[in-house]
C-alpha cells in the first residue's frame, strides 16, 4: 500500500486501521502484509471482484 490510495480518498493511517476491522467483521484475511506493502489474498480478490460487479449494477441503474 505504498503511496497515497487513489480511492476511496482516505489517508493511509485510517485506512490501515479500517482494513483489520473489516477482516475481523468478515472473518477472512483480505490482504497479505509483506515488507514491500500489502497484496490481496484470494478472498480479497474475490471481494474486490464482487464489489466491482455491484458497483457496475448500481451505475447502470442510476
Amino acid at each position: 500500500m505504498g503511496g497515497q490510495p487513489t480511492r476511496p480518498h482516505i489517508s493511509q493511517p485510517p485506512l490501515r486501521r479500517k482494513i483489520p476491522q473489516q477482516e475481523d467483521q468478515l472473518g477472512v484475511q483480505l490482504f497479505n502484509r509483506t515488507p514491500r506493502g500489502m497484496e490481496l489474498t484470494p478472498a480479497g480478490k474475490l471481494l474486490l471482484d464482487e464489489a466491482r460487479n455491484i458497483n457496475a449494477v448500481v451505475v447502470q441503474a442510476t
